[in-house]
């Protein structure tokens, strides 16, 4: 065998290894509590990793129904689950999430105040290893799950979709995170 040919034999398996593991993750989700809220036929649309400094600090995936893309997110419900890669308290998370919001320009002062509040009473303390599960709809705004537990709601879609803004939106702080969760190849 040539090694042209052996070249592009490994590049062959490890591309179908990697569909084959990336539809094998797809199907535990379908396996979730949170994935009734969405179409039946969601599907896994991407994901991907953060890091900062080298250090993970969470993998995100983003299910939805096919054709969902950076254009029309909140026109369908979807999914954004976050795997835990290290510890966080939630104060961290929601001060964080505040931080992030602000930086998008899309809430008035009184009502990242509020917010702020909600997810600090709201949000959990994460340890490695956790799923935190965000479900978005337009007609119930956010559901919040640990490790598949449902664990607070929040019928504000203003809120909801200042929250999803901050990995969804295109003035994210993340944008290769967000093309990767939106399998956008740039």
């Amino acid at each position: 065998m040539s090694l042209r040919v052996k070249i592009i034999s490994i590049f062959l398996f490890l591309n179908l290894n990697s569909i084959a593991q990336s539809d094998s993750n797809f199907h535990q989700y379908k396996e979730k509590n949170w994935f009734a809220l969405l179409d039946k036929s969601s599907v896994l649309i991407g994901s991907g990793k953060l890091n900062f400094f080298g250090i993970e600090l969470y993998d995100a995936s983003l299910v939805s129904v096919p054709g969902t893309n950076n254009q029309n997110i909140f026109y369908h419900n979807f999914a954004l689950a976050l795997k835990y890669s290290k510890n966080f308290s939630k104060t961290k998370i929601a001060d964080r999430s505040k931080k992030e919001i602000l930086k998008l320009s899309i809430s008035n002062k009184k009502d990242l105040d509020t917010w702020h509040q909600w997810m600090l009473k709201s949000f959990p303390d994460i340890k490695t290893g956790d799923v935190l599960t965000g479900v978005f709809s337009s007609k119930f705004g956010l559901k919040l799950f640990l490790n598949d537990n449902l664990i607070a709601t929040n019928s504000d879609i203003n809120f909801s979709k200042a929250f999803f803004s901050i990995w969804l939106s295109k003035k994210t702080s993340e944008p290769r995170l967000r093309n990767n969760l939106f399998n956008i190849n740039k």
